[in-house]
């Protein structure tokens, strides 16, 4: 029964937005063509930060700086579900030095402001 409530509630194709993390996006690229896999162009998004569904303000080509977390690239498994490459050089930790250009300043400032708002108490993860 609870394999056919799964196949039900996810049928081929329905799972979208799945991402690998991959250190070199054009090499990721390249294996896939070389197997046939069909595969898009590497694109970055214009904002910086690439968790959205619209295809608006996306740019394509790796990110120009190649910065961690930045560069994407796009495709289908046979059975219609979509998987995104992304590509990372650099981990997060949840603290970026001063100085560190490894990542978008958008995505800097947003674990700035994360980690600010955790050492004044209101951030996630809060006790209370």
């Amino acid at each position: 029964m609870l394999g056919h409530l799964r196949q039900e509630r996810y049928h081929s194709g329905s799972v979208k937005g799945l991402h690998l993390i991959v250190s070199d996006i054009q090499a990721a690229r390249d294996e896939l063509l070389r197997r046939g896999i069909g595969i898009s162009e590497p694109f970055h998004d214009a904002g910086g930060i690439f968790h959205h569904a619209s295809t608006e303000d996306l740019i394509n080509g790796p990110n120009p700086q190649r910065k961690s977390y930045a560069s994407y690239a796009s495709f289908s498994d046979p059975d219609g579900n979509g998987w995104v490459f992304q590509e990372v050089t650099a981990r997060l930790t949840g603290h970026i030095e001063a100085g560190d250009t490894s990542f978008t300043p958008e995505l800097t400032n947003v674990v700035r402001r994360a980690e600010a708002a955790k050492s004044r108490g209101d951030g996630p993860g809060r006790s209370g």
